[in-house]
C-alpha cells in the first residue's frame, strides 16, 4: 500500500474511530445519570482527564505499531522527507509528554474556550458527547499524523546511518 492511503487509513481507524469509540463510552458512563443541567464546567474535568489519556496511551501505541509496521514494509516507502524529528526529543518518555503538552495546552482550550466565549455555558448531553468525540478526535488525529510521522522519519534517520 502506498504511504498516503496507509497514514490515512492508520490515522482514521486506529486514532480517530477508536478514540471517538473509547471517549463516547467515558462521557456516557461518567454522567449517565446525571440529573438537571449541564454545564461546560461539568464536563471540563472528564476532558481533560480523556484528552491526556488519549495522548499517552494512543501516542505510546502508535510508536510502536507504527514501527513495527515501517519495519514489515507494510507500505511502499515514497520518497519521503520528514524533518520533524530533528525538533523533537529522541526518547519515548520525552515524546509522550511532548504529545500530553500539546493535547492539553492547544487542544483541551479550544474546546473550552471557544464555547465560553460564544458564550455557551448551559449545554444538553448531545452538546456534550460532541465536545468530547469531537476533541478526541481532533486530537487522535493530529497525534496521529505527529506519531506516523515521527516514527517514520526515526527509521529513515537510523537506516540512513552508516558504522
Amino acid at each position: 500500500m502506498i504511504f498516503k492511503k496507509y497514514a490515512i487509513k492508520k490515522i482514521l481507524i486506529n486514532f480517530v474511530l477508536v478514540n471517538i469509540v473509547i471517549n463516547g463510552f467515558f462521557y456516557y458512563f461518567n454522567f449517565r445519570n446525571y440529573e438537571g443541567p449541564l454545564y461546560l464546567q461539568s464536563i471540563k474535568g472528564d476532558l481533560l482527564f480523556g484528552l491526556v489519556m488519549l495522548a499517552l496511551l494512543c501516542a505510546y501505541t502508535g510508536f510502536i505499531n507504527t514501527q513495527k509496521d515501517v519495519l514489515t514494509g507494510t507500505f511502499y516507502e515514497e520518497d519521503l522527507h520528514f524533518k520533524l524529528s530533528k525538533y523533537l526529543p529522541k526518547t519515548l518518555t520525552l515524546r509522550l509528554l511532548a504529545v500530553i503538552l500539546f493535547v492539553s495546552i492547544i487542544v483541551y482550550p479550544m474546546f473550552i474556550t471557544i464555547p465560553n466565549l460564544l458564550g455557551v455555558n448551559e449545554i444538553n448531553h448531545t452538546i456534550g458527547f460532541l465536545i468530547k468525540t469531537g476533541s478526541a478526535a481532533l486530537a487522535a488525529a493530529v497525534i496521529g499524523y505527529f506519531v506516523i510521522t515521527l516514527s517514520i522519519s526515526d527509521y529513515k534517520n537510523l537506516s540512513n546511518k552508516t558504522y
